[in-house]
């Protein structure tokens, strides 16, 4: 009878440790550092490399540590303590208790089933996850090659599940999430627990956020407009270029062939000055550099390597048409990471003055991302589609024709009234708040 008795609680132990080792490797894998996996993959630690082959796919793996401890349940469930039962029931009889003597063999099934309960959820359930939070790595890396042994030995079962657990999913029309959306929001959950924790300065978190915006901001958003570029024709003189980049203060022009739609180059303001030192004649065909093309729907993120890797400081954006959108430089792409740049030579020129606490003055030309500080609209009607970026583009949009003076719209509190024109480009734009009027 001890034997046997033995023999099951040995048994049951030995199944609840079973299920700890299933609770832990689910829980450090579920919680691990993939950065630090991959880092140590590539030292060539093969725990690493399963840990990581098993988190790439974690349909089959959770399905694989759903399928061991249901096993280990059901065998538990065929254990039972029923011997434990048989042995304790008589014990309790012999108590004299009127009560106790009449339920024995039922209070012993309680106390059987709380003991088994009990174990269950310390020893096979917390206690593992616990570790497993605490050593996530160190607990993956052990466990994944076993685990990954397991999953191919369930694999036939793995499948059926998970065919069938695809089907009520599709059914209940649940779609399966973007990791690129899943790990920027994960990034942005940490940006704000880091700086809640004192651990990020907010300085550094709105840097990181600003470099996950480059990929959705496109070359048309930050360059400059074809109607502000300031170029020259090939037939141009080296005076008449030295002139204008001193009037100017642009230390690149671009150099067009026929119109602006036709820019063979740009020519740089030190290679001026050398020409104008060595007192020698020159064409600017002589000191031309070689310009860089972009689409206008390049990501600003895709433009800093290209810019590097042709070692130029400016490009030249096309329309889906080819013609010339506009031009953008190494300082535009770099502003949209870390704000307004302005050269110790050159006046800032924000382009947004406030004349009262509820009225700015704004030029056309201003760009909606730059009004972000000023005023406080939320989201601008039809932006996407109609692939606007200025506050011209904005009553251009709401108006849906040229404007003329004095037009005005109204978005989100705010009144927007065109109060100068240069022939058919807004030039002076008033915004007021409305609810101040």
């Amino acid at each position: 009878m001890l034997g046997g008795i033995g023999l099951e609680v040995t048994v049951l132990l030995l199944l609840i440790l079973a299920n700890g080792l299933f609770a832990a490797a689910e829980m450090a894998l579920v919680s691990a550092r993939r950065a630090i996996l991959e880092h140590q993959a590539e030292e060539g630690d093969a725990g690493s490399a399963a840990a990581l082959a098993l988190m790439d796919a974690p349909n089959d793996f959770l399905a694989t540590v759903q399928v061991g401890i249901t096993f280990i349940s059901t065998f538990a469930g065929a254990f039972g303590g029923a011997s434990v039962v048989r042995a304790l029931a008589p014990l309790l009889a012999d108590l004299r208790v009127p009560f106790i003597t009449r339920y024995a063999e039922s209070i012993a099934l309680g106390v059987v089933v709380l003991m088994i309960t009990y174990l269950s959820l310390v020893i096979g359930e917390l206690v593992p996850k616990r570790l497993a939070l605490r050593q996530s790595e160190r607990l993956a890396r052990r466990l994944a090659r076993p685990m990954r042994w397991l999953s191919r030995v369930a694999r036939p079962i793995v499948h059926i599940l998970g065919s069938s657990t695809d089907t009520v999913l599709r059914v209940l029309g649940s779609r399966e999430p973007q990791h690129e959306e899943t790990a920027t929001r994960e990034i942005g959950y940490l940006l704000e627990t880091g700086m809640r924790h004192g651990e990020i300065a907010p300085a550094e978190a709105e840097l990181v956020g600003e470099v996950f915006r480059l990929a959705e901001t496109r070359a048309r958003d930050a360059m400059t407009p074809r109607p502000d570029i300031v170029a020259l024709p090939e037939t141009a003189s080296i005076s008449e270029a030295q002139r204008l980049s001193l009037s100017s203060g642009y230390s690149r022009i671009p150099i067009y062939r026929h119109s602006i739609d036709e820019i063979i180059g740009f020519i740089h303001a030190r290679d001026l000055l050398e020409v104008c030192l060595r007192g020698e004649p020159a064409e600017l065909s002589a000191i031309l550099r070689k310009p860089l093309f972009v689409p206008e729907t390049a990501p600003i993120s895709t433009l800093l390597p290209r810019l590097r890797e042709e070692r130029t400081h400016l490009a030249v954006v096309l329309d889906e048409f080819g013609s010339t959108a506009g031009i953008i430089t190494l300082e535009d792409v770099l502003e949209e990471l870390v704000g307004e740049i302005h050269e110790e030579h050159r006046p800032e020129e924000a382009g947004i003055v406030q004349r009262t606490e509820a009225s700015w003055l704004v030029d056309g030309t201003v760009s909606l991302e730059d009004l972000r500080n000023t005023i406080t609209v939320s989201e601008w009607p039809d932006r996407e589609r109609l692939a606007y970026t200025t506050l011209a583009g904005f009553i251009l949009a709401r108006l849906g024709r040229l404007p003329r003076r004095g037009d005005a719209v109204d978005w989100q509190g705010y009144r927007f009234e065109v109060v100068d024109m240069d022939l058919r480009r807004i030039d002076q734009v008033l915004i007021t708040r409305i609810d101040q009027e």
